[in-house]
């Protein structure tokens, strides 16, 4: 995901998905159409003032994210990094909080944060004590009714990943567990999500696109939310040791892929270490085998097509250390090291088939193994 890091605040990066910069300037002039020309032609004084708002209204999604992010830190979450992206924010944590009040505590404070922010401005507004020189009112105005449509939008929505869904899993996971409330909150969040590209489709001519840009957001966030919460609860106290393939067979930097071609054929293994000395030096897999047109195989080294930057753990690291580990590094493939000596490999693979297994053999797997 191609992203830019603007700074951190309390250890936390702030990035913005590169499709914000492109979808911001559509807001701006959206706005600038609707709340300050009116029937009148853009000006560059409503264009600024449009502006404005829409950095306003990101600043805002901003500011609800760092809500979630400071409640987590307190309660004792790792808050990776917040992205900012077109139709919201995400407060990318390690673990969101295990108890279901911490969960509600953390959900609820994003919400409750653009209340707090609108509450000011819109009693400015009710007052009428804000001068309009050029927009500055109606820039109030909108700003506070903004904050609440987002601190609305998230709270009563009961669907992933909007806070709602997360409210609603919380309010459930005390009753059936943390799995079957994530799956029973998803499915919501799923049929919410149709009937709201239905209604988008119907009113595709007033604006009902952004209905179905908002649905697909949705849908795609309540698969995501599940897959993961299900990984998480598969995964739990278990460690690289359960995940890796055991005394693999190790590669040297002058073998050809031609070789390896034939290795892997011949054990049905999908990566493998390559040591130098008895060390590691790297790791080639299929991936970097696809890498290669098949004609330069035989004449292609070991060396010059493995990834030489790789995860290396420890045998009793994490489970979800290790998958994390996994993606934020990019590599298809991590080496467990027992001090200097390879004992085991991990790859996506191996973390998809074990998942795959102890989902479809359920609880009793788990507890059994």
């Amino acid at each position: 995901m191609a992203s830019w890091t603007l700074g951190s605040v309390r250890g936390i990066p702030v990035r913005v998905h590169w499709s914000l910069l492109l979808v911001l300037p559509l807001f701006a002039y959206v706005m600038a159409r609707q709340y300050f020309a009116g029937e009148d032609a853009l000006t560059l004084r409503s264009i600024a003032w449009g502006s404005a708002l829409a950095v306003t209204l990101f600043l805002s999604v901003l500011v609800h994210e760092f809500s979630h992010s400071f409640m987590a830190l307190r309660l004792g979450s790792r808050v990776r990094s917040i992205l900012l992206m077109p139709l919201g924010g995400v407060s990318q944590m390690e673990s969101m909080p295990e108890r279901p009040r911490d969960e509600f505590l953390v959900t609820v404070v994003g919400p409750l944060t653009n209340f707090l922010i609108a509450g000011p401005l819109l009693v400015l507004h009710f007052l009428q004590v804000v001068p309009d020189p050029g927009g500055l009112a109606t820039y109030v105005r909108w700003a506070g009714w903004l904050n609440v449509g987002l601190g609305a939008f998230n709270l009563f929505l009961p669907a992933f990943p909007l806070d709602g869904g997360r409210l609603l899993r919380a309010a459930l996971a005390s009753r059936m567990g943390l799995r079957q409330a994530t799956r029973t909150a998803a499915a919501i969040g799923r049929g919410l999500a149709f009937l709201l590209g239905v209604f988008g489709l119907l009113a595709l001519n007033a604006g009902g696109i952004w209905l179905i840009l908002i649905a697909f957001f949705i849908y795609l966030g309540a698969g995501a939310e599940e897959s993961a919460t299900t990984l998480r609860a598969l995964l739990r106290g278990r460690t690289a040791r359960d995940l890796m393939t055991a005394q693999p067979v190790a590669l040297a930097p002058d073998d050809t892929l031609d070789d390896v071609q034939r290795t892997m054929l011949r054990t049905r293994h999908l990566s493998f270490p390559v040591l130098q000395d008895g060390k590691v030096v790297g790791c080639l897999g299929l991936e970097e085998m696809a890498a290669i047109d098949h004609d330069r195989l035989a004449a292609t080294l070991v060396r010059d097509a493995m990834s030489p930057e790789i995860p290396r753990v420890a045998p009793d690291e994490a489970a979800e250390a290790l998958v994390r580990r996994l993606q934020e590094s990019g590599h298809g493939h991590a080496v467990v090291l027992d001090g200097d000596d390879v004992v085991g490999i991990v790859s996506r693979s191996d973390v998809q088939r074990l998942v795959q297994i102890l989902d479809a053999l359920g609880d009793g797997a788990t507890r059994a193994s």
